[in-house]
């Protein structure tokens, strides 16, 4: 089953108040919040749905602007399943 990250994507004006994504796969999930260069700057999990607020420590992070990179995980039947990676800029 796939995992589809839906918001954030491409470029934005502000900081995202939340990520979201759709799947078939129940919860829970993992986000994991990349830099420019896929260091990972964030993650969070064990969450019980399909849209994560974006955390503070996150938004403070992303106050900077620039290029960044996330992806959701799921436990998956009979696999563990993941999002593709998907990209957004913060202008």
């Amino acid at each position: 089953m796939a995992i589809d990250a839906l918001s954030p994507v491409g470029g934005q004006e502000d900081v995202p108040s939340s990520f979201a994504w759709a799947t078939a796969v129940p919860p829970p999930f993992c986000v994991v919040l990349y830099d420019v260069g896929y260091r990972e700057i964030g993650r969070l999990e064990a969450i019980d749905g399909y849209l994560l607020p974006c955390p503070q420590a996150w938004r403070d992070q992303l106050a900077s602007g620039g290029v960044f990179h996330w992806q959701v995980f799921g436990r998956g039947d009979p696999a563990p399943t993941r999002s593709a990676t998907e990209a957004f800029q913060i202008r």
